[in-house]
């Protein structure tokens, strides 16, 4: 058992013979050539040296033999496992291609739409260097300041590269905390970009009219339906319309309660228990299912399950990359004829304050985390409580007037597309439990 460096058997033409790192414990091996030879008279087999070597030589198989102590050294330590040990000695250390890095480590721990980020900033780095393989040794002060500068000269965002240089520290960090790097990364000020006066960007009941005389195909009013309906279920993402019909529910084949879908925020781990029972949400949610029946009839394995009255689409919704493909279409025709999706959110947490509905009753609206020491004495299983964040739910939407806004949308549509008749969508609205 041990780790340590060998002379292969075969002996070349020129009388030498190549070095491999070998390592064994437990009755697991590993064992990988270093690109060095040397013959049997120059190879010190106990110092891990070779006789007269050339300086490049002798430094490299310095470095490698330096690595290779440390590396077992840690591994004994219990701080490494086995898949981590052997990933270390077969790195070379700083020169490890960091993408790959990428791809072995984060995707254990972190979700694929994660991982994407870490490989997309990366990627960012390389394209505005000019470099074929981002290793560690390339996340340098001079490197990284030559990035920022780039990506300011081309017209990137503040926030854009705030996020490129945080996904770049988070890698350096995981490198260092693996022993791959010596030091972790350092934020130095330069790299900080001025934070400007943000302008939260949200919606009004005129300006989705505005953009219902924009509806053009039922594309469009799909694109405005997902809008409206991320707004009633008081600001759910896409990738939580996605996938809210695979949550539990309360009361869902009783039509004389109120009828919940049990939610929890991706974000912040906090439950939400939402109503959907209401007008125009139901509604909505039939309108658009049906509407994807006509848009994507061509991909029967898509289409959602009529008796879920939850689902919209069915797919992979652990694959990031389909999810993209997917709402992309919806996200971008919501920005140009009226605004981004997630600001559906924001419009709905704005007009709860309007209302004055209280920061504890929105914290719960919105799956927020309430850090106050109030949290800690308030029972939100009380029925009453529950009312309370209910009637705040039907106010926003009666406040942003929501079922007249469905209403127009619907009528609109039947105005501007062959494709869905006015009686179809009509019969399927009232038809709505």
């Amino acid at each position: 058992m041990g780790v340590g460096i060998y002379l292969k058997n075969y002996v070349d033409n020129n009388g030498k013979q190549a070095l491999q790192l070998k390592c064994r414990h437990r009755g697991m091996s590993f064992v990988k050539s270093i690109g060095i030879s040397a013959s049997s008279k120059d190879w010190d087999s106990k110092a891990y040296r070779i006789k007269g070597a050339i300086p490049s030589v002798a430094e490299k198989l310095s470095k490698i033999r330096d690595n290779m102590y440390h590396s077992w050294e840690l591994y004994e330590a219990g701080v490494y496992t086995w898949e981590e040990l052997t990933r270390r000695l077969g790195s070379g250390n700083l020169n490890e291609d960091v993408l790959t890095f990428i791809q072995d480590v984060f995707s254990i721990s972190r979700t694929k739409a994660t991982t994407q980020s870490y490989i997309n900033a990366v990627n960012a780095y390389k394209l505005i260097l000019g470099i074929k393989q981002v290793t560690f040794n390339h996340f340098n002060y001079s490197n990284i300041s030559s990035a920022i500068n780039k990506w300011k000269t081309k017209g990137l965002s503040p926030s854009s590269i705030r996020s490129y240089i945080n996904h770049i520290g988070a890698i350096v960090n995981e490198g260092f905390r693996r022993g791959l790097v010596d030091s972790p990364f350092v934020n130095h000020p330069s790299y900080r970009q001025k934070k400007t006066t943000t302008v939260v960007k949200t919606a009004t009941p005129e300006m989705f009219r505005e953009a219902i005389d924009k509806v053009k195909d039922i594309r469009d009013f799909q694109a405005l339906g997902f809008w409206l309906l991320q707004f009633t279920l008081r600001g759910m993402y896409t990738s939580d319309l996605a996938t809210m019909h695979l949550h539990s529910r309360e009361n869902e084949a009783d039509y004389d309660s109120n009828r919940y879908v049990l939610h929890k925020r991706h974000k912040t781990g906090e439950a939400m228990t939402i109503l959907y029972s209401c007008e125009p949400t139901e509604g909505l949610l039939v309108a658009l299912q049906n509407s994807i029946y006509i848009t994507h009839h061509y991909k029967e394995n898509m289409l959602p399950d009529r008796s879920n009255a939850l689902q919209l689409f069915r797919y992979d919704y652990s694959d990031s990359r389909v999810h993209k493909n997917i709402w992309d279409v919806y996200a971008k025709r919501s920005s140009r004829i009226l605004l981004p999706f997630k600001t559906a959110r924001k419009t709905f947490e704005s007009y709860a304050l309007m209302l004055n509905t209280s920061a504890e009753i929105r914290y719960r609206l919105l799956g927020h985390t309430d850090t106050s020491i109030k949290s800690h004495y308030q029972n939100w299983e009380w029925d009453k409580l529950s009312e309370q964040i209910d009637r705040a739910h039907i106010d926003v939407l009666e406040s942003f007037e929501c079922e007249q806004l469905y209403k127009e949308l619907i009528d609109k549509v039947t105005e501007v597309t062959n494709q869905v008749t006015a009686s179809k969508l009509t019969t399927l609205h009232l038809s709505t439990p």
